[in-house]
């Protein structure tokens, strides 16, 4: 919902709640963790804890998965949010890279839709790649143009693809069969 003070206050009264076993606590929920931290401006912890994410995402799914390439781009976020460390947004642009590389792969196809935190994780890494890129200049820069309008056109594209069917139908009946069944798609 975006209301990261009030998940990090959340966090903190667990985490006081938890007492002697609280450092054990402190490294659970790292995606949640970390977002909620990078959303208080708190970016270096952030990637710390998803540092650790990553590692065990890559050694449970492997290079490329969805799950994989949700938690690099978050690290990489948190990382390019690091404004006075030029190496740590560095690899932070180059892990938002290869996850956004990995999440539009169509090996991870049939995962992008919108079930729990995916597409608020996958629009915080698009906008962090975004910024990323486009403050590099450059080639990176002519990159995240390319996506950023692919990530636009999707629906664009498909009013207009759906328009096209619509208008080829030619009969009224079966123009209005096919604008229910779009209807019902959406």
């Amino acid at each position: 919902q975006g209301r990261h003070a009030d998940a990090q206050a959340e966090w903190d009264r667990f985490d006081r709640q938890a007492g002697a076993e609280e450092a054990r606590f402190k490294r659970r929920f790292p995606h949640s963790r970390g977002v909620v931290l990078l959303g208080v401006g708190r970016a270096q912890e952030a990637a710390s804890l998803l540092a650790d994410l990553v590692q065990l995402r890559l050694r449970d799914y492997g290079a490329g998965h969805f799950q994989v390439a949700l938690a690099q781009g978050v690290h990489g976020a948190a990382l390019w949010a690091q404004a006075g460390d030029a190496a740590a947004r560095e690899r932070g642009a180059e892990l938002l890279k290869l996850a956004l590389l990995d999440l539009h792969s169509p090996r991870n196809a049939d995962q992008l839709n919108d079930r729990g935190l995916r597409r608020p994780l996958r629009e915080l890494i698009h906008a962090a790649y975004l910024q990323a890129m486009t403050q590099r200049g450059g080639l990176p820069a002519l990159w995240a143009l390319g996506v950023a309008d692919q990530l636009r056109g999707g629906v664009t594209a498909q009013a207009m693809a759906d328009a096209a069917i619509r208008a080829a139908a030619g009969d009224p009946e079966l123009a209005t069969l096919v604008r229910q069944e779009q209807d019902a798609r959406r």
